[in-house]
């Protein structure tokens, strides 16, 4: 995971991908206001989808940068940070 703080500041909002391995591609991004509650609702999200509760290793949060609710900018990171993996949600068998 990058480096970052769990909580926005200055009136932003974290952007978050979920990152599909098979399809190669990211769904489209998502604003929380901090980590444990994009990591929450990922959670949430894994166990409700059928495509994802059937293939959780496939699929994994990333942080991609972060946008200014006053200004409207988007700051993308360099690199994206896995914040979870679906696979963290199931149990192992």
């Amino acid at each position: 995971m990058n480096e970052f703080t769990n909580t926005s500041t200055d009136n932003s909002k974290f952007l978050f991908a979920i990152f599909d391995s098979v399809a190669n591609e990211y769904n489209p991004p998502v604003a929380f206001p901090s980590v444990a509650v994009a990591v929450r609702f990922f959670g949430d999200l894994c166990k409700k989808d059928p495509v994802i509760s059937a293939h959780p290793a496939d699929f994994r949060l990333d942080w991609i940068g972060s946008f200014n609710c006053s200004s409207g900018f988007i700051v993308s990171l360099d690199k994206p940070g896995i914040v979870a993996k679906a696979s963290d949600f199931f149990p192992t068998e």
